[in-house]
């Protein structure tokens, strides 16, 4: 009996540094410099963090600032061949002028979010 406790705690220790890494891994930072539409809300512009649950092509963003939720909208993943050298979103803007946030990029990661809706003229702003 001893012997098994012994087993079952070094190995309980790596497989929750595992999830924990993760979890950590679902997370990014996002800077608008513009007030920048998103899920039909407006976002100020400001520092927010992004959080999304799992690595299936479709999830759930979760957009917070200070600790709250902000807003909330349905993605797909975007798997890069590199990872992103810096931090960067692409906006849409439709003929009226009207933005819209359409992806994020994170520094590092080799994944993108896309955010759900039409695909319109296109301008890459960088975070830096």
């Amino acid at each position: 009996m001893k012997m098994s406790k012994k087993i079952h705690g070094p190995l309980l220790v790596p497989a929750l540094l595992l999830a924990t890494n993760v979890f950590a891994a679902n997370k990014g930072s996002l800077h608008l410099s513009t007030s920048e539409n998103i899920a039909e809300k407006r976002l100020p512009a400001g520092d927010y963090t992004v959080k999304w649950e799992n690595a299936e092509p479709n999830v759930q963003l979760r957009i917070m600032q200070a600790g709250r939720l902000v807003v909330s909208a349905p993605v797909k993943i975007v798997v890069l061949d590199n990872a992103s050298t810096n931090d960067s979103t692409v906006i849409s803007t439709n003929d009226k002028g009207s933005r819209r946030l359409q992806r994020i990029y994170f520094s590092g990661k080799k994944v993108a979010l896309e955010i759900e809706g039409d695909l319109e003229t296109l301008s890459v702003h960088d975070s830096n």
